[in-house]
């Protein structure tokens, strides 16, 4: 769809974009970019993602056959791999188990932002590479935004061209941090 949420989406991969560029990176070579007077004024957002690739296919995360990461993150001391959605359960190829609801419910932070009887930190410090395909940029955005709506500080950009690496700008973090602490 179109609408302000996509706009907010698209208004921060052109951020990490001018910030690439203001750092001297060579940014001509990315076709869905429009660029004029060492500004980055334009995202063409479908060649964009055609640029970023599939990475994953459905179900991405919850593999019916309890193979990913995710399945395993679930894992208890005696199950090495759960599912930890009905469909994956539903549907699974293994003898597939569910793991705890709450288990499932304290991996989500959506379900603490702003909530009663939740401390939530006073910063945050999202980081999501703007080639990452193993999740959409949609899920820090909203993140994002809910810490935000609820008065938290909370800081999101998408490193330029990093894949699902990490490690994106160390220094930047540990200034970042400093400067909370100072």
């Amino acid at each position: 769809g179109n609408g302000n949420f996509k706009d907010l989406v698209i208004n921060y991969v052109i951020a990490s974009a001018q910030k690439a560029l203001n750092e001297g990176k060579d940014m001509t070579t990315y076709s869905f970019l429009t660029l004029e007077n060492k500004k980055v004024t334009h995202l063409d957002y479908a060649a964009y993602l055609n640029y970023m690739e599939r990475q994953k296919t459905p179900p991405a995360f919850d593999a019916l056959d309890v193979s990913t990461p995710e399945n395993m993150l679930f894992g208890t001391a005696k199950i090495d791999k759960q599912h930890f959605t009905a469909f994956g359960l539903t549907h699974s190829t293994v003898e597939g188990k569910k793991a705890d609801d709450l288990m499932v419910k304290m991996m989500n932070p959506m379900n603490y932002v702003g909530q009663k009887n939740t401390t939530n930190s006073k910063h945050w410090r999202i980081r999501h590479g703007s080639k990452d395909k193993d999740t959409s940029l949609a899920i820090s955005v909203i993140l994002t935004t809910a810490l935000q709506n609820n008065g938290i500080d909370a800081n999101l950009e998408f490193p330029w061209d990093k894949p699902h690496s990490g490690d994106y700008d160390l220094n930047e973090l540990f200034a970042w941090i400093d400067g909370l602490c100072k």
